[in-house]
């Protein structure tokens, strides 16, 4: 790859990793909402669509592991958002899985 190529690729991975905060605090925020019960349809069609472009974008962007935590978070949406409540169980591993994404770099 031409080296103008390699250093466009580096600062869009750097502009990833300094907007990645940002879809954290949303993901958090949608899921305040809901753990409150305080959530619509749409706060969790926003959770589920924003944790799956964070798993698409990860891997388009070199981060693995953004796009591995990311799918499992899509995953546990999925099936939760079809349910009238979430266990306690539920709960840690969604929380476990936002927690992971604070810090995947």
């Amino acid at each position: 790859m031409p080296l103008e190529h390699q250093e466009r690729l580096e600062s869009l991975r750097q502009e990833y990793r300094q907007e990645f905060p940002s879809h954290i605090r949303f993901l958090e925020e949608c899921w305040k909402k809901i753990s409150n019960q305080e959530s619509t349809q749409e706060t969790w069609d926003a959770f589920y669509n924003r944790a799956h472009q964070l798993a698409g974008s990860g891997s388009t962007f070199g981060f693995a592991k953004v796009s591995r935590l990311a799918g499992l978070l899509q995953n546990l949406i999925k099936q939760l958002r079809s349910l009238s409540s979430v266990s306690l169980r539920e709960k840690k591993d969604l929380e476990s899985l936002l927690l992971a994404l604070k810090n995947p770099f």
